[in-house]
């Protein structure tokens, strides 16, 4: 049977961080899944990706980056919607381009990793209306995986899946996390003297529009595990967190 579109109608009101939560709790509760959910938070360059994309890895869960859910939209499906999207009164996602989202969801290429694109994102992120839709893709994907899952974005554990097992925000020094990108651009081979100060200017401004936007900011739930990276190694943070997900298995 052919699924039908993913419309979200917007409402005369502003929507909150809170109207999204309270949908959470009438998605699916702890009895409806398949198995255990980790939420991982944090912002942008924190390692939240990289460290969950090697635990799912050792502990044979599914690993979903709503990151990069974003950033496919933003590259391959928002001129489609067209560029008044935060004016429409409409947004909806085929099942078609559904599909086709969870496929690009696979496709490790640096294309989708530009900088261009990780600030069209995050532009993105702040319209209410797509992101209902994209919010509603990522609860289904969750509640329909075969295995645990573990699933990192901003607000993971204050709106898409409050009622997650383990709850994880994991950060680090904007200094440290600038430092990080840079490498991996010119790693990419975008080398320049400049670069590192523009990315650190760049993460200082996404993490205020991310901390202060006012659907869904990034924020840290009471409940969840906390953990500053910037003077730890990946392994270093993966037995760490190891541990702490076990108590929970």
């Amino acid at each position: 049977m052919q699924r039908a579109n993913r419309c979200v109608l917007p409402v005369v009101y502003r929507i909150t961080t809170q109207d999204l939560a309270m949908e959470s709790d009438q998605s699916g509760d702890l009895a409806t899944r398949r198995g255990v959910v980790i939420a991982i938070d944090g912002p942008s360059a924190s390692g939240k990706g990289e460290i969950a994309r090697r635990l799912a890895s050792r502990l044979g869960f599914t690993h979903l980056d709503t990151g990069k859910l974003y950033r496919i939209f933003a590259a391959k499906f928002a001129a489609k919607y067209g560029e008044s999207i935060a004016r429409k009164e409409k947004v909806c996602i085929s099942s078609e381009d559904e599909r086709k989202m969870l496929d690009l969801l696979t496709d490790n290429s640096t294309a989708l990793g530009t900088e261009e694109i990780s600030k069209a994102a995050s532009r993105i992120a702040r319209i209410a209306v797509v992101r209902q839709a994209l919010v509603g893709l990522q609860r289904q994907l969750i509640l329909t995986s075969e295995t645990g899952i573990i699933v990192d974005g901003r607000d993971i554990a204050s709106v898409v899946y409050p009622n997650a097992d383990v709850k994880i925000f994991i950060t680090a020094q904007v200094s440290v996390r600038a430092l990080r990108r840079y490498k991996q651009l010119t790693g990419r081979g975008n080398s320049c003297r400049s670069m590192y100060k523009t990315v650190l200017l760049g993460m200082l401004r996404r993490d205020i529009n991310d901390s202060s936007r006012r659907v869904a900011p990034l924020t840290r739930v009471k409940d969840a595990f906390y953990l500053n990276t910037s003077n730890m190694d990946i392994e270093k943070t993966l037995l760490l967190l190891m541990k702490k997900i076990k108590t929970f298995l």
